[in-house]
């Protein structure tokens, strides 16, 4: 198995890690190829190439950026996609059902254990696997991204405890499959997993396997009431909260005139865009899974 490793990940997790890692699986029997990222998208291409040369498994060391990047190299591949989680957030790998700890993730890891997930495409090989983000969570991502002195899920607090009050609501133009609405829009998270930004529960009932995306749509609120929904966003009491939609489907478009950022598993999208559209393509992906 290809194990690619971000050095930065978690304020540097990944790479304190990697003794413990080739440790625990050669113990286990595991045959890997450790690689370290030294630059942004990397992984990328490092996973790429491990699927040209054949490789069964390629490992993705760090968060779920690192994740996104290995991942967008595995869809429709036989190659199946592990995960040690490493980041800030590690919200993609709540999916797999693996305990977080080095040692189950190297059992999982030599057991082979998989299961195929759907992906959501925005088209020009750009994927997620976890979340899509729009509005104000693609904005607390941005902040998020810019912070250095925090990790885990008290750097995506802060982050949206700072954003939240200087936020203003676009008009937006959302269509769901064939369903269209229209008004000022806190924000979207188009769910294939049931949290993000740190475990942010916005899709709590979303399902990576079964065929739909799961879309949370926030209407325009005070930025008093956000407060107010904060706790209950962090533990997915959401769906009965009013201004809160809750939506599935296999096409999430937005259209906006004023510019709006997005962040895909965590990962900037853009933050002037005005259109995006994402489409669910189903089982696209193999990740190896609890046992």
């Amino acid at each position: 198995m290809k194990l690619i490793v971000n050095p930065v990940a978690g304020g540097g997790a990944g790479l304190r890690a990697i003794p413990k890692i080739e440790r625990f699986l050669r113990e286990l029997g595991g045959d890997l190829d450790l690689q370290i990222t030294s630059k942004p998208k990397e992984a990328k291409a490092i996973a790429h190439l491990a699927v040209k040369l054949g490789c069964g498994v390629v490992v993705a060391v760090g968060g779920d950026g690192t994740v996104n990047e290995v991942a967008t190299s595995l869809v429709g591949t036989e190659v199946a996609l592990g995960v040690i989680p490493t980041g800030n957030g590690n919200d993609f790998f709540r999916i797999t059902g693996i305990d977080s700890s080095l040692l189950a993730c190297c059992k999982a890891l030599t057991a082979g254990r998989f299961r195929r997930i759907d992906v959501g495409s925005l088209g020009d090989n750009r994927f997620f696997f976890n979340a899509l983000g729009v509005g104000l969570n693609g904005t607390i991502a941005r902040r998020a991204s810019r912070t250095h002195l925090l990790r885990g899920s008290p750097l995506y607090l802060y982050a949206t405890l700072k954003t939240i009050p200087l936020y203003h609501p676009p008009q937006m133009k959302v269509r769901i499959d064939d369903y269209e609405l229209q008004g000022r829009t806190t924000l979207i998270a188009v769910g294939n997993g049931a949290s993000t930004g740190g475990g942010f529960q916005l899709t709590p009932f979303a399902s990576p396997d079964d065929g739909l995306l799961d879309i949370c749509l926030i209407e325009k609120v005070s930025k008093l009431k956000m407060f107010y929904y904060l706790p209950r966003l962090s533990k997915g009491n959401i769906p009965h909260l009013r201004s809160v939609k809750m939506f599935r489907g296999r096409r999430v478009e937005v259209e906006s005139e004023t510019p709006f950022t997005a962040h895909l598993d965590g990962e900037i999208l853009g933050t002037d865009l005005r259109h995006l559209r994402a489409d669910l393509l189903p089982k696209k992906l193999k990740v190896i899974s609890k046992l």
